[in-house]
């Protein structure tokens, strides 16, 4: 059978969660997808310190308003890969490989398409939309647009990076994109240092160092797969376009990618409150943020894990597995969520001084950068458990194929914290500080959310194998 010839070739490679320990597993699993989260933030982090301290905070707030707009495209286009992704895992749980390539196929041909779409559409329109939807400030307006084109022009290569790991991690195996990732963001320094600081490229050099590492990064997994993962060895004789495992796939990806675009817009709609109040609050709210997407990799990447783990084990009929390893790890995610925001409050002023520069001549707003980064993590630091449980339950449900009640209950839940965040904003008391007290309006309703949902066992009806017919591979 070629479900035995695989497992051989790949028995260290991939991993089968239908087996084995379940805790064991799942931890294993998740340390190297946030080895990767790491170097992966590290690409926007390298652009930001060096941005700052060889250029200065005006530069700063430039990147940082540009990355809410990328956020939402490379979201979106995630969101689609993820559908994919969750048929995927679900077909190779339940051994069905002959209906896996054909998925991967017609998938992978429908995004790469709408990806280049979005590409061409997001160098013509970036300044558009800086100035009349983000109301960037003209002196900040040029730097901007620069930036976010260049990386709008490298899109392709985000996409197909984070596509072909979802693929990856669908088989078990976490390891291998981020062996290519530490690679391309050691290009990613080299490069930034020698556009920025030796040869004064400004903003435009930290962008073509991103874009050219991570095309490095992104082909040379798609050769490394093709030769090393025979799953994936796709050969154009042996597959089909299927419309019916397409149409699952987007039925799956559709509502991820609206979920993850409402929330982009939400952002985009947060990011022109963030600058109503100026470029000091623009730079602190763009280093804090970043400061918190590291500790939420920890969580995220605990989701992802979940989302593999239950997705095998319900195309396997496994539910036992899949509830022993939702208690084990939510105790587990709750108490790192409580270290997490121990050392973002107790270091909050050290972290957030990496990224300022020591020039005399901008102290004065460097201390203001410094002490609304400091608030902002002080702040959202609390809430940390919260975002750790409602992620790895999130993970739970996308996993087992019930994606439209985290869609409906996610977009909620940022619609309050957008609302509140808004009407806090005109109290004279709060003003700017709007932006992290919103936070609890976000957190701790989707905590409660998902839980009830998870402990209603619909989810377990949400197989996408029991949907197709008899095995065909």
């Amino acid at each position: 059978m070629e479900w035995a010839k695989m497992s051989r070739t790949l028995r260290c490679a991939m991993q089968d969660f239908t087996k084995g320990n379940e805790t064991k597993q799942i931890i294993t699993f998740t340390i190297p997808m946030f080895i990767g989260s790491f170097f992966q933030q590290v690409y926007s982090l390298i652009d930001s310190v060096i941005v700052g301290k060889y250029i200065g905070a005006h530069a700063l707030a430039a990147v940082g308003t540009s990355m809410p707009i990328i956020f939402f495209v490379v979201v979106v286009m995630n969101g689609f890969a993820s559908g994919m992704a969750i048929v995927v895992t679900q077909l190779f749980g339940a051994k069905r490989i002959v209906e896996l390539r054909n998925t991967v196929f017609s998938t992978f041909l429908a995004l790469i398409a709408m990806c280049l779409v979005l590409s061409a559409g997001g160098v013509a329109a970036a300044k558009p939309i800086l100035t009349q939807l983000l109301r960037v400030p003209e002196t900040i307006i040029g730097d901007a647009t620069v930036f976010l084109q260049i990386y709008f022009g490298g899109l392709v290569f985000v996409f197909l990076y984070n596509a072909v790991s979802f693929l990856l991690r669908s088989v078990g195996d976490s390891r291998t994109p981020v062996y290519f990732l530490i690679i391309s963001s050691l290009i990613n320094v080299a490069l930034a240092v020698l556009f920025v600081k030796e040869w004064g490229l400004g903003v435009a050099g930290a962008a073509w160092s991103t874009f050219i590492a991570q095309g490095v990064a992104s082909l040379m997994m798609i050769v490394y797969t093709y030769i090393k993962v025979p799953v994936y060895r796709i050969q154009l004789s042996e597959v089909t376009f299927d419309r019916i495992l397409l149409s699952m796939a987007l039925a799956q990806g559709v509502p991820n990618a609206l979920q993850q675009g409402f929330l982009g817009m939400g952002g985009l709609a947060l990011q022109g409150l963030v600058n109503s109040f100026g470029e000091v609050t623009i730079a602190a709210v763009s280093v804090a943020f970043r400061v918190e997407q590291i500790v939420s990799q920890i969580s995220l990447n605990l989701s992802r894990a979940m989302g593999i783990f239950t997705g095998q084990n319900i195309g396997a009929g496994n539910i036992d597995r899949v509830e022993r390893g939702v208690k084990r790890i939510l105790m587990m995610g709750s108490i790192l969520g409580v270290l997490c925001s121990g050392l973002v409050i107790v270091f909050g002023e050290s972290i957030i001084g990496i990224f300022l520069s020591s020039d005399t001549t901008n102290m004065a707003m460097a201390e203001q950068v410094m002490l609304q980064g400091q608030q902002y993590l002080a702040v959202t630091g609390f809430f940390f458990a919260f975002v750790f449980v409602t992620n790895i339950l999130a993970g739970v449900l996308r996993g087992s194929g019930d994606v439209m009640f985290s869609t409906v209950g996610t977009l909620v839940i940022f619609v309050l914290r957008i609302a509140a965040a808004y009407m806090m904003a005109v109290i004279p008391q709060i003003g700017y500080q709007c932006i992290w007290w919103s936070q609890p309006f976000m957190w701790v309703p989707g905590t409660i959310g998902l839980w009830l949902r998870y402990r209603s066992g619909i989810w377990q009806t949400k197989s996408i194998v029991s949907r197709l017919g008899k095995e065909s591979s």
